[in-house]
C-alpha cells in the first residue's frame, strides 16, 4: 500500500467552502442557522470522504476500472496561507503501477509536472522534474493522482457529483449540532 495525500483543492475558498455552505443555508432555510453550533470539521470529513468515493468512481470510469481509493483521514492545516486541507489515503502497489504507466508519456501531464517541480521566489520545490520521472520515493503517484484530481475538478466534478448525495450529510446535522448556550 502507498499512502499519500490528494489535493483536492480543500476548503478554503474554493468550490467545496461554496457546497458545503449552499448546503448549510439550503438545510436551514427559514431557519436562523446562526444560532447553532454546526460541527464543520465533522461535515468536512464526511464530505471529504464523499468526495472521494466521487473520484473514484470517476478514476473506474476513465481510467482504472477497479481501483480503489482508501479514506485514512482529513489533513486541515491550522493555518490556510502555506497549505490547504488534503485528503489522506491508501493506494495499492497495483494502482500505482498503473498511474505511472498511465502519465510517464502523457505530454499533459508532463508540463503538469515541469510546473509543479519548477522553484521560483517563494517556493522550492522538494522534488526535481527528473526525480519525479524516475520515481525517487515512490513519488510519481502523489503527482499522479494530484494531476487526476486537478483534471477531474476541472472537466468533470459537477457532472459527476450529485448535489443531492451532499446534501444527505447534512441531514445528519441535528445529531452533530448543539444549540448555542445549551
Amino acid at each position: 500500500m502507498k499512502n499519500l495525500n490528494l489535493k483536492f483543492g480543500g476548503f478554503y475558498g474554493s468550490i467545496h467552502e461554496s457546497n458545503i455552505d449552499m448546503m448549510v443555508e439550503d438545510y436551514y432555510y427559514n431557519e436562523n442557522y446562526e444560532d447553532r453550533d454546526i460541527n464543520y470539521p465533522l461535515i468536512f470529513e464526511k464530505y471529504s470522504r464523499a468526495y472521494l468515493g466521487i473520484f473514484q468512481e470517476w478514476l473506474q470510469d476513465e481510467y482504472f476500472k477497479n481501483c480503489k481509493l482508501h479514506f485514512v483521514y482529513l489533513f486541515s492545516p491550522t493555518y490556510y496561507n502555506y497549505r490547504t486541507d488534503e485528503i489522506n489515503i491508501n493506494i495499492s502497489n497495483d494502482l500505482e503501477y498503473k498511474i505511472y504507466h498511465l502519465l510517464i508519456r502523457d505530454v499533459v501531464f508532463l508540463g503538469y509536472l515541469k510546473e509543479e517541480t519548477t522553484s521560483f521566489d517563494g517556493y522550492i520545490s522538494f522534488y526535481s522534474f527528473d526525480e519525479v520521472l524516475k520515481n525517487k520515493d515512490n513519488i510519481f503517484a502523489s503527482f499522479g493522482l494530484n494531476y487526476l484530481v486537478d483534471k477531474f475538478n476541472d472537466e468533470d466534478f459537477e457532472q459527476y457529483y450529485d448535489i443531492n448525495n451532499l446534501y444527505e450529510l447534512l441531514y445528519q446535522l441535528k445529531t452533530i449540532e448543539t444549540e448555542k448556550g445549551a
